[in-house]
């Protein structure tokens, strides 16, 4: 699990710069955290994917970088479109590109893949859960 939560604290260092207990702690303080941490690493993913081409070391560079972070909690978040359209705000992610997160966080290969994992990390958190 610390390993995950590494990963997570590289992803974001640039944007939500947490140390790995603070990681660990806003899991644990979590209801339900083996859900919570496969929706954050499907947000890694997807972060990793649409911030690949932010390379650029100007003053703009981190501002999108926390749009796409924005965009991407108002996508995990969201229930439906119009609700990810109301809470995304307004910033420097596209409508189009908040459309393309949101189907791929809504396709049926991304729901299977982190329902896997969060079977997989409630299993290691609550060993006597049922499958």
């Amino acid at each position: 699990m610390r390993r995950t939560f590494r990963w997570f604290q590289l992803v974001f260092s640039e944007v939500d710069p947490k140390t790995l207990d603070d990681w660990e702690a806003g899991f644990r303080a979590d209801a339900h955290p083996w859900r919570e941490i496969a929706v954050w690493e499907w947000m890694a993913d997807a972060f990793e994917k649409y911030t690949r081409h932010l390379t650029g070391g100007d003053a703009v560079t981190p501002e999108k970088k926390r749009d796409v972070l924005r965009a991407l909690l108002a996508v995990a978040g969201a229930n439906s479109w119009p609700a990810v359209r109301a809470t995304a705000g307004s910033g420097t992610v596209t409508a189009a590109r908040l459309r393309v997160m949101y189907d791929d966080w809504t396709s049926v290969g991304t729901r299977a893949r982190v329902a896997r994992a969060a079977e997989a990390y409630h299993r290691l958190i609550e060993p006597t859960a049922a499958p």
